[in-house]
């Protein structure tokens, strides 16, 4: 390991205590690729990811998935802290690398370790350190299993080719989920290679909706009544706009 600094850093700090600068934090990632790091003891673990996302500014919160076939997930699981270096454009090797099965992904990485006890990789365009709140999945099924699912209810008769596609979680992950949801009875096999969403199918993901709706309206319930309704009458004219 090589200390360094990060080469973009502007601010920092504690978001809970700064949300505006939390704000400008999320502002700066749009879209792109990052890769989440955690270290237990002398265990490194670090996978490339564009599921990325925020979920709530107060409090804050962040979202992102892992595959939980993957070799990292008991670091990330144990680990008390994860870090996300958002890649800058000329980065693709470090994100390729981090997308690999390989035995020491850190090996000629240049990186050091953050406040929190997670590596944080050199040169990366924005650094954000974060605690686990919890580990979820969504009624019996891994976050990618059940994106696939609901693209298989909005697609009924696809192809696992068209699936991936559709859910952006490629193909591997995608045929891993199918394999999933056709052992669970969620969705069956039609000749020649269509896949059909079942009733027990529908079922589930009506509970997974439920679920996300009910947590979406208890984040809701904490914004002011005269900021959602600022929100609305912003989203509406935004409408019209298009």
């Amino acid at each position: 390991m090589r200390e360094s600094d990060a080469a973009h850093l502007t601010e920092e700090g504690d978001p809970s205590q700064n949300l505006r600068a939390f704000r400008r934090a999320l502002g700066q990632f749009a879209t792109g690729v990052t890769i989440i790091t955690a270290c237990v003891g002398d265990r490194l673990a670090g996978v490339t990811a564009n599921s990325f996302t925020s979920v709530s500014l107060d409090p804050p919160l962040v979202l992102w998935s892992l595959e939980s076939k993957a070799q990292s997930l008991p670091v990330f699981r144990e680990a008390s802290h994860f870090a996300v270096n958002v890649l800058a454009a000329d980065q693709v090797d470090l994100s390729t690398r981090f997308s690999r099965s390989v035995a020491d992904k850190f090996s000629s990485v240049d990186w050091s370790m953050g406040r929190n006890g997670a590596p944080l990789i050199f040169r990366a365009y924005e650094h954000l350190s974060a605690a686990f709140e919890q580990h979820r999945e969504a009624e019996g099924l891994t976050i990618n299993q059940s994106r696939v699912l609901a693209c298989l209810a909005a697609n009924p008769g696809s192809s696992i080719e068209a699936l991936s596609r559709l859910s952006y979680v490629g193909f591997q992950t995608t045929e891993d989920a199918i394999s999933v949801l056709l052992a669970a009875g969620f969705a069956a096999m039609r000749p020649p290679a269509a896949i059909d969403i079942t009733a027990l199918g529908r079922s589930r993901l009506a509970g997974i909706v439920a679920r996300a709706r009910s947590f979406e309206a208890e984040r809701l319930a904490r914004i002011p009544a005269a900021d959602a309704a600022a929100l609305r009458r912003a989203l509406a004219a935004l409408g019209k706009d298009g």
